[in-house]
C-alpha cells in the first residue's frame, strides 16, 4: 500500500510495475508460490486498515522503454531491493515475459540452459549488468528510453556491436534494428547511487 495525501487513503499499487490496483477494477496477475491474507484490525471499530511497513527497506525502481516514431512499443521493468533476491530466477518476484506482436524487450536471467525471458527483474541492490533481448518483425529506427528518470542511480545502457554507453538519465539511445531477435547485443549497467538523481548531482559527484 502507499499513502495517497491528496486523499487521505492507501492505494494499493504494484511495487515492480506501479500500476494502482484500484476498487471495482478487474487485473489479469502472474504469481507462483504462496500467498497468504492478513486482516489487520485498526483500534476501536472492527474494521480492517492498512499499515506502512516501519521497516521501509532500500529499493529503486526503473521503467525501460523501447520506442518507435516517438511512442512507446514495449516496456521491461528492473526493481533493485533489500530483500531475499538473487540473481537467478526468483518465483516470487521475477516475472516471466509474454512475447506480442510487434517490437519487445525484457531482460534476460541466465540459467544452466537456455536464458528465461524476463518482463520483472527482481534484483538485489548492488552494482549489476543485466543482459537485455530485443524482438522486433519489422527492421526500423528504435529508441531505448528512461521517461521516468533512473531513480536516483547510475544507469547506462551498453551496445555492444557499436562499443557505446549511454547515461539513460541524460540521453536515450537511437539505433537501427533489422527484423529479428537480439539477446547479446545490449545490456544495462547499473549502480546503486543514492546522491546521483540529478544532472546537477553527476557534476558536482564528477568533480
Amino acid at each position: 500500500y502507499q499513502w495517497d495525501g491528496d486523499h487521505d487513503a492507501y492505494t494499493p499499487i504494484s511495487k515492480m510495475t506501479g500500476v494502482e490496483f484500484n476498487s471495482l477494477n478487474a487485473y489479469m496477475v502472474q504469481f507462483a508460490g504462496d500467498l497468504t491474507w492478513t486482516n489487520v484490525l485498526n483500534e476501536g471499530p472492527a474494521s480492517l486498515a492498512a499499515k506502512r511497513n516501519s521497516d521501509e527497506m532500500e529499493q529503486y525502481h526503473l521503467r525501460l522503454e523501447l520506442q518507435q516514431n516517438g511512442k512507446e512499443q514495449d516496456r521491461t521493468f528492473i526493481q533493485l531491493q533489500e530483500d531475499e533476491v538473487t540473481t537467478a530466477f526468483d518465483f516470487n518476484y521475477d516475472l516471466c515475459k509474454i512475447i506480442n506482436k510487434g517490437a519487445n524487450i525484457y531482460s534476460l536471467i541466465a540459467t544452466d540452459r537456455d536464458p528465461i525471458e524476463v518482463a520483472g527483474n527482481v534484483l538485489p541492490v548492488e552494482e549489476a549488468i543485466i543482459p537485455l533481448g530485443i524482438k522486433t518483425d519489422a527492421a526500423g529506427e528504435y529508441t531505448f528510453a528512461m521517461p521516468e528518470g533512473t531513480d536516483g542511480i547510475v544507469v547506462e545502457l551498453i551496445d555492444y556491436e557499436n562499443n557505446t554507453r549511454t547515461n539513460m538519465l541524460l540521453d536515450s539511445y537511437t539505433v537501427n534494428l533489422e527484423k529479428g531477435t537480439f539477446d547479446n547485443r545490449f545490456a544495462l549497467h547499473v549502480k546503486p547511487n543514492k546522491t546521483t538523481t540529478s544532472l546537477e548531482d553527476i557534476n558536482t559527484n564528477s568533480n
